[in-house]
């Protein structure tokens, strides 16, 4: 509730005047923490360069990446739950969790993409095997 009355009071203000951009920056992060991404970048987008608070608007654009990237890997980490077998899905948490820095996790996803593809290409060989049994008909 309070959020909500923080987001209004900053956006009249910049209404009134689009110059403020203190509270521009305040707004960015009130939208931050209550996960609207995309339209907090965009108020950022709109914040000209300034020492005093190049700091600051960095710092928000780190986080919003970084709350981003956790979606993101969430997503993908529910995609490997639902269907272990999705290995582009299991490539792409590995990717995830190794710019993470959690190689060990990252290290496990890899070796079972590689067990599970050997699997699959002795399923595709042993496939390809029984179609040269086939007697041929001419």
């Amino acid at each position: 509730m309070i959020r909500r009355r923080a987001t209004a009071a900053l956006r009249e203000a910049l209404q009134l005047d689009p110059r403020l951009h203190l509270a521009r920056i305040d707004l960015a992060e009130v939208l931050m923490e209550t996960g609207q991404h995309e339209e907090a970048s965009t108020q950022l987008d709109a914040v000209p360069d300034d020492p005093d608070w190049d700091a600051r608007v960095a710092a928000l654009e780190a986080g919003g990446q970084r709350s981003r990237a956790q979606a993101a890997a969430r997503a993908i980490c529910r995609r490997v739950a639902a269907d272990p077998a999705d290995l582009e899905a299991r490539l792409a948490l590995a990717g995830a969790l190794a710019a993470r820095k959690a190689w060990r996790d990252a290290l496990e996803h890899l070796l079972e993409i590689v067990r599970r593809d050997k699997i699959l290409a002795r399923r595709r060989g042993a496939q390809a095997d029984d179609r040269d049994l086939q007697p041929r008909r001419r």
